[in-house]
């Protein structure tokens, strides 16, 4: 229900902002690969479970690494026209993507126990 209610969000702000499609898209794409990279980063499996709080640091910096450079590469190039779009893009598809990977995270664990 959540990620169909955050999925219904994004899609009006999609449809309310149709003129700044390139600001909306430039702030979906960067969303979505720094969520991406985070989990990819965080929630990889190992045996030794002191190396957890680690990885989720180094998932924290990734994300914050990706969403920095993606978003002031597309603004320095005027490829958004609209900052403003790009950000509130950028938060509606941080939410919905997070819903899913975290989903997708209890969904597909594994059997003994390790993620």
């Amino acid at each position: 229900m959540k990620i169909a209610l955050a999925l219904v969000c994004l899609t009006l702000f999609g449809f309310t902002s149709i003129e700044h499609a390139d600001a909306f898209a430039a702030g979906s794409i960067v969303a979505l690969l720094s969520l991406t990279a985070c989990y990819w980063v965080a929630f990889r499996p190992t045996k030794v479970p002191e190396f957890a709080l680690g990885l989720l640091f180094l998932g924290l910096m990734t994300k914050l690494m990706i969403t920095s450079l993606g978003l002031s590469v597309t603004f320095l190039t005027e490829l958004a026209s609209s900052p403003m779009v790009a950000v509130i893009a950028y938060f509606y598809t941080s939410v919905a993507a997070t819903i899913y990977w975290y989903r997708h995270r209890q969904t597909h664990s594994n059997t003994d126990g390790m993620v």
